[in-house]
């Protein structure tokens, strides 16, 4: 039997969409092994969630306060050690870990570099002072809690390399478990997917409105393309002089789905990944996706997708346009997208950490 604690001392529900997509979707395929035993350790918030969406039975220890500033985490973090017993694993899976060298092993999960980028003194993140600083504070935890780790997994395999480039010479054996997709959408997608309209609007920029997100170039290909509709989906503090973008705010799981179900395309100009959950979250439904081309975004978005390089508007102009225009592309794009996106499960991601498990398990032996 291979005990794991699911350190959650520092989450806090409700306030991280991506980060709760990612607990729902693999804790509960990860605590189905039998051969693992799960503990969570979190708030009394943490159980609550944690309640609405499991079933099967699993232990739960309750520490911290629903309030996680540094000093309760730090504080969450030295109960944790006390109750995690010699060759046990503690898996801290959102970037921030323990840091523990002694008589448990920790796996840790780093979702992407983002904090690097924004750290460092790249003009095209304008990042402010405090934001820059937080972010190095951050990634300079990530980094400690991975130097001192049995093995660090990456949510998607197209950053394996560069991760452990950043960790440097002390790095540990790095995973790569690509994301899963929520089978609630997966089902709704199956009743509802996306047909060709010609209407000329789209999704765009999902998540948010920061820079590393692709604002300018959304701006300029919103420019250029007048007669389309952006729907910038998320919190978004920025103001647009273009009257074609139209942030959302924040929406729920429904209209969502009818955005991907109704729109013509998702437009995901981003920089920096970890992952790109709306690509694959609009390829479920069968819409056509037009990204920028990274690696990452490759690896999930596959020959189903359109690509240009970053910061090249007339490309993404292009592609865009042909996409929203030609039926025949949009509709080929569709079909591939439905068959690339179903090798992306949360049982293949879960099936990955039970392999970082054993692998670590058998190293204290």
């Amino acid at each position: 039997m291979i005990n794991v604690h699911c350190n959650l001392c520092g989450y806090v529900p409700g306030r991280a969409g991506g980060a709760e997509v990612f607990l729902e979707g693999l804790i509960p395929q990860i605590n189905a092994f039998d051969e693992i035993s799960m503990t969570v350790h979190g708030s009394n918030a943490t159980r609550n969630w944690l309640n609405g969406f499991m079933s099967e039975a699993r232990d739960f220890n309750e520490i911290g306060s629903d309030s996680h500033n540094v000093v309760n985490r730090f504080m969450a973090n030295r109960k944790l050690r006390s109750v995690v017993g010699k060759g046990d694993i503690v898996w801290s899976p959102l970037n921030q870990g323990v840091g523990e060298n002694g008589k448990f092993q920790e796996v840790l999960t780093i979702h992407d570099l983002i904090p690097l980028h924004y750290s460092k003194r790249n003009p095209a993140y304008q990042p402010n002072l405090s934001r820059r600083g937080m972010f190095a504070l951050r990634w300079s935890n990530s980094m400690r809690t991975a130097r001192r780790a049995s093995a660090v997994v990456t949510v998607s395999n197209s950053n394996v390399d560069e991760l452990k480039g950043a960790i440097g010479p002390k790095s540990p054996q790095v995973f790569g478990a690509p994301n899963g997709i929520d089978p609630a959408k997966q089902r709704a997608a199956e009743k509802f997917l996306w047909q060709f309209s010609g209407k000329p609007n789209v999704v765009a920029v999902t998540s948010g409105s920061k820079p590393h997100k692709g604002i300018r170039t959304l701006e300029e290909v919103a420019d250029a393309l007048p007669g389309v509709t952006f729907h910038l989906i998320g919190k978004s503090d920025r103001q647009f002089s273009q009257k074609n973008i139209v942030p959302t705010g924040r929406i729920d799981i429904e209209e969502l789905n009818s955005f991907y179900q109704t729109s013509s395309a998702l437009f995901f100009p981003s920089r920096i990944e970890g992952f790109g959950l709306p690509v694959l979250e609009a390829l479920v439904f069968g819409t056509p996706v037009v990204a920028t081309d990274i690696p990452v975004l490759r690896e999930v978005g596959g020959e189903a997708s359109r690509y240009f390089k970053m910061d090249d508007i007339a490309a993404a102009t292009q592609q865009l346009q042909t996409v929203i225009a030609d039926r025949g592309v949009a509709e080929t794009m569709s079909t591939q997208g439905l068959k690339h996106c179903r090798q992306f499960t949360w049982a293949n991601a879960a099936a990955v950490y039970r392999e970082v498990f054993n692998t670590v398990k058998n190293q204290t032996r």
